[in-house]
């Protein structure tokens, strides 16, 4: 076993003779690394472990680093590799991959963590021999990777993959263990989480765990895309689980996949969100299937395809809930059979600007009400559809209509008054 320790000044130099320093074999940082080691980071070469495979290598590496952790540099394991046990990160340790496909026949998991990270080469939708695979070949019930309690954690460039026989609950679960760390601000970079013939129920899973309702909040997801869930590409489950920002992700439910992102799941009231940017598709219940009010919900650019509908609230209340979607694209030959693109059931306000929606050989509509009053806004959308006035709802309905077009199936475009009769 070999190890390296970078001191400040010696960094810059150490950077090139890395490959002899850690071990036969070993792959060293340069300049072009996804993030070069901090001054002072401890370096231990996988391959140097003992193990009967190569999940056991790993965590023989993870346990010996230094309880402030260090680097598990395994790109230079082989290119199939095994994980049948998974593993346990329970210290701010850096375990970088490469091009490798990895069965993986347990949980990873990082539990009472902060600042651990896994690192691949590449996440890609094909078996790309150059990125870095988990395939799941465990049991039905466990996520591929779990956050319990885990703090300012990352996992970046790769991809979960499952097919039939197996099938896999959650690509990457999170919650909050029972004590006093909560999980909070964890990042998903440049993830692919996909299956055939939908042998996975949810991409991304944010529970109520053992330790209840707290925090497992803030999390940012960056160009994360899920393919082929029966469920959900993400899933938001308690009403403390809040202000988690997607930004360039993907939910392509492939025609049997229910939700893009919901937070209606589970009998609970999920927390908030924003979305910027993206693609849905093919999503059969809705893209944006929200549960009871809860913080404000911002969904900001972006485009779907060939999804039933956009956006279903569940349930009817009085209560006031901010939701706005602005610059979205939206079209699709699958609407429900009440033709509604969108259905807000709450007292809102619905905010809803300079949108691209329906279908233009259809009835498509979008539908606000509640249980009591409602109000709705609408400024400067095109909506394409075969009716004169889109914008509907029940008795107490309230709609402020400004500088709104309509397509019919002719292209034409139409002002859409801006009173309801």
């Amino acid at each position: 076993m070999s190890s390296l320790v970078i001191p400040r000044r010696a960094f810059a130099t150490a950077l090139v003779p890395a490959a002899g320093l850690l071990g036969a074999g070993a792959q060293g940082w340069d300049l072009g690394s996804v993030a070069a080691p901090p001054p002072g980071q401890t370096i231990y070469n996988v391959a140097n472990f003992p193990g009967a495979n190569a999940g056991q290598k790993i965590q023989a590496c993870i346990n010996a680093l230094p309880p402030t952790g260090g680097i598990a540099d395994a790109r230079s394991l082989p290119p199939s590799i095994s994980i049948p046990d998974g593993l346990k990160i329970n210290k701010p340790v850096r375990i970088e991959f490469g091009g490798q496909q990895a069965k993986l026949g347990g949980t990873i998991l990082m539990e009472k963590a902060s600042g651990a990270a896994i690192v691949g080469a590449s996440a890609s939708w094909a078996e790309d021999p150059q990125g870095t695979v988990f395939q799941w070949v465990g049991n039905a019930t466990d996520p591929a990777f779990a956050m319990s309690s885990a703090y300012n954690c990352h996992l970046e460039n790769f991809q979960v993959f499952v097919k039939p026989p197996h099938t896999l609950a959650a690509g990457v679960y999170m919650a909050t263990d029972i004590g006093s760390w909560v999980s909070h601000n964890n990042v998903l970079e440049n993830l692919v989480i996909h299956s055939d013939f939908w042998a996975l129920d949810k991409g991304v899973q944010l529970a109520v765990g053992p330790g209840g309702d707290t925090n497992n909040d803030h999390m940012l997801f960056l160009h994360v895309a899920v393919f082929g869930y029966r469920t959900a590409a993400f899933s938001i489950e308690h009403v403390n689980s809040k202000l988690h920002t997607f930004v360039g992700c993907e939910a392509n439910g492939a025609g049997v996949g229910k939700y893009g992102v919901t937070t209606a799941l589970n009998d609970s009231t999920g927390g908030s969100f924003a979305w910027y940017g993206g693609m849905m598709a093919d999503n059969a219940e809705a893209d944006f299937y929200l549960g009871p009010p809860t913080d404000a919900i911002l969904i900001s650019g972006g485009c779907s395809q060939a999804s039933t509908r956009l956006l279903e609230t569940t349930g009817g209340s009085g209560a006031a809930w901010g939701v706005v979607v602005e610059g979205f694209i939206w079209g699709s030959a699958n609407l429900p059979d009440d033709h509604n693109v969108i259905v807000y059931t709450h007292r809102g306000a619905l905010t809803l600007i300079g949108n691209d929606l329906g279908f233009a050989n259809a009835p498509a509509q979008i539908f606000v009400g509640s249980s009591g009053p409602a109000a709705a806004v609408a400024i400067g959308n095109q909506i394409w559809t075969t009716l004169d006035q889109p914008f509907v709802g029940n008795d107490m309905t309230e709609w402020t209509l400004l500088g709104n077009m309509r397509s019919g199936p002719d292209g034409s475009g139409k002002p859409i008054p801006n009173h309801i009769p």
